[in-house]
């Protein structure tokens, strides 16, 4: 674990949304055809790539969580990156998107 960039534990995300959704920006960086797999309810998805093109205006206020498969490379680096571009309350999930679905929360799946 990547002590530089903050993570937050699914317990954390859960509490997060529950209090204040529409304060929390869930950017999954997964591939489309990862995300159209299965993602965390009311997740956007931006791959990795293309993350560039996302306006930090619309980042400023919110909490920004990213989220890949397992809570590795490519949420921790999209989080410092989200970070390095002055989003300062940004964080990548521990466990990602298979902790979600293992903790049995609903998860989105397209079939």
């Amino acid at each position: 674990m990547n002590t530089m960039i903050p993570s937050i534990t699914l317990h954390e995300l859960k509490n997060l949304l529950e209090k204040d959704h529409e304060k929390v920006l869930l950017i999954d960086v997964r591939s489309k055809e990862e995300f159209e797999t299965q993602h965390i309810p009311g997740a956007v998805n931006i791959p990795a790539s293309e993350l560039k093109e996302l306006e930090q205006n619309s980042t400023e206020r919110k909490t920004i969580v990213t989220i890949c498969n397992h809570g590795g490379n490519r949420s921790q680096n999209a989080a410092q990156a989200f970070r390095d571009s002055g989003a300062k309350n940004s964080h990548y999930l521990e466990g990602g998107t298979a902790g979600w679905f293992d903790q049995e929360t609903k998860v989105s799946s397209i079939h």
